[in-house]
């Protein structure tokens, strides 16, 4: 056990860059590299997320050596990138090994880059009513934990009566026999349900006149993405006269940016226009649906460490929220620093404390800023370290856009 004198000496004398062994590891500013260990070694990340790495180097008697120099490669930079800092940006889908070297002597670290996960799964309408022998088309839309819509993932589709009603593989489903059914749309492990009320086959039309006209309303609308509008149609013969009981289809010029259901419902997906038609009897009539990304609210900073010592470095973060606080993932942002001589800070959001003073780290995205505040100390010798470690004091201010700093990053 160490004793307690040495230790309360070694803190009254102020030790920096270096530590007391206690019976095991101990840490030494130089020596020779025996072999360097990265952590995480395996990790799994998702597209445009951003991870530090840590190295750590030790002698042959399994010394941990805080002075030599680190240096950070990647096997793939499609994939993964990695800054002289150890922290690891995910590119693209696929598998990179990166790699830490000090001396001559390598770590390795293979990194994942997976897809986002589905969080969630939402069928459009959740709800339905159909005559037998008439088919309802269904969307299933997939979400991730921040409420994002997710392309390209593959649905499994369910009836749980299919005497009632059968759905294939792309939502079509068939009104069997009266009843009810729940119709599941299941993708990665989540599910989503809408229930299926048949009804006995609707009569025939009390008029026999035929489709003129074909009105839609309303006949334009912009919402924003994962926002929905209930279009409604409205049918004439010749004469003016409004027709009810009339099959109607509705078509989207573009299910990428917005997509509509069997009763006119519509979904927006992404930024982009769409035209929705509704068809009955060869008659159509269209509305024009605008589709808006969600506009950048508000934003907060967040710093691994809100006080450096020269040389040292630390991870910024920002946070977008939209009005209604939903977290947005897709915005570029700009960061700055409040006085580059006192710390820099790189477009990743990676700050280097260059001289003792105070900086205010800014980040800018959509016309809204936040901000954090730090503090960079004459810390002596740092052995050309650099640090990723977590401060719960770091937490940023959260900004409106009121002005931007002058420094720069």
């Amino acid at each position: 056990m160490c004793s307690t004198r040495i230790l309360h000496r070694a803190a009254l004398i102020g030790l920096t860059g270096a530590s007391i062994a206690c019976g095991g590891d101990s840490l030494s500013p130089g020596g020779v590299v025996a072999s360097v260990t990265i952590s995480p070694s395996t990790p799994v990340m998702n597209v445009g997320a951003e991870l530090p790495l840590v190295a750590t180097l030790k002698d042959a008697q399994g010394n941990t050596l805080t002075g030599p120099k680190i240096f950070w490669t990647s096997s793939d930079t499609t994939i993964a990138t990695v800054s002289d800092a150890g922290i690891v940006t995910a590119v693209a889908l696929g598998t990179a090994q990166i790699a830490a070297s000090s001396q001559g002597t390598p770590g390795l670290a293979t990194v994942t880059v997976a897809p986002t996960p589905v969080a969630s799964v939402v069928i459009v309408p959740e709800n339905a009513t159909a005559s037998v022998g008439s088919t309802v088309q269904l969307q299933a839309v997939t979400y991730d934990a921040q409420g994002n819509v997710l392309t390209g993932r593959t649905v499994v589709w369910s009836s749980d009566h299919q005497s009632v009603a059968t759905v294939d593989d792309a939502g079509h489903v068939r009104a069997v026999a009266e009843g009810h059914a729940t119709i599941a749309a299941t993708s990665e492990g989540q599910s989503g349900t809408s229930a299926i009320t048949v009804n006995a086959p609707s009569p025939p039309p009390i008029s026999e006149a035929a489709v003129k006209t074909v009105d839609v309303s309303p006949s334009s609308k912009t919402i924003h993405v994962g926002e929905t509008v209930q279009l409604h149609v409205t049918l004439k013969d010749a004469d003016g006269r409004t027709l009810t009981g009339r099959s109607v289809a509705w078509t989207s010029s573009d299910n990428s940016d917005a997509i509509v259901s069997s009763t006119g419902l519509v979904l927006g997906i992404s930024s982009g226009d769409a035209t929705i038609t509704a068809t009955s009897e060869g008659k159509s009539g269209s509305a024009k649906i605008k589709v808006q990304r969600r506009d950048v609210h508000e934003v907060t900073v967040g710093l691994g460490k809100s006080e450096l010592d020269v040389g040292q470095s630390t991870q910024a973060t920002a946070t977008l929220y939209a009005s209604d606080g939903a977290v947005l993932t897709d915005r570029p942002v700009t960061w700055l620093s409040s006085n580059g001589a006192v710390a820099s800070i790189s477009s990743s959001g990676v700050v280097q404390a260059v001289t003792p003073g105070q900086a205010t780290i800014t980040a800018s995205s959509d016309g809204q800023d936040g901000a954090a505040n730090l503090t960079v100390k004459d810390g002596g010798d740092q052995n050309g370290g650099s640090t990723g470690s977590s401060d719960p004091g770091g937490g940023g201010k959260k900004g409106k856009g009121h002005g931007k700093p002058h420094g720069h990053g």
